[in-house]
């Protein structure tokens, strides 16, 4: 990506996915002009939701989306859902830390809510658990919100600190 060449980036439920993440977010904002924004939104790896991502198998999430869903293709080449991993950065708490250290400002942020599609099920499951498992965390895991809508901003003058000592990314297929 071109050094500060862009006025806004936009990612959306690609974070959680990669390897890395804090490496791709040097390289999102490296390409950012001054003053640019970003526009980030990923599910919270440190939520009811995103615990549940972490610690099931792949298959469940492939098997719900199938079954439950009814995505024929769900888990095959081409078609999600696709692995998580969910690197610390991929959280409120993570994403704070790397704006504070990389003189980033917050314009706003949204908590995402859950949606189930057709399981109403799981809906009046999660509704059960969640509070749940939050308590049992010690307020470690959320379960006000699934996820995050941020806008964050480049400061002027902010220097890109790692973004020539990155590798380049590759689409990978």
């Amino acid at each position: 990506l071109p050094h500060e060449e862009f006025d806004i980036v936009y990612s959306c439920d690609v974070l959680e996915h990669i390897r890395g993440a804090k490496g791709v977010l040097n390289k999102l904002f490296a390409c950012l002009k001054p003053e640019g924004v970003a526009i980030l939104i990923f599910p919270d790896r440190d939520t009811v939701f995103g615990l549940s991502a972490r610690v099931l198998p792949h298959w469940v999430h492939v098997g719900y989306h199938r079954y439950v869903l009814g995505a024929k293709d769900a888990g095959k080449p081409g078609f999600g859902p696709y692995p998580t991993f969910h690197d610390e950065v991929v959280s409120r708490r993570g994403i704070h830390e790397f704006c504070e250290a990389n003189n980033l400002k917050f314009l706003f942020e949204y908590g995402r809510q859950p949606y189930f599609g057709k399981g109403a099920w799981f809906r009046i499951g999660y509704k059960f658990a969640a509070p749940i498992i939050t308590t049992l965390s010690l307020g470690a895991i959320s379960s006000s919100h699934i996820g995050l809508v941020c806008a964050i901003k480049k400061a002027p003058g902010t220097r890109d600190k790692h973004a020539q000592d990155l590798p380049a990314l590759t689409p990978t297929s």
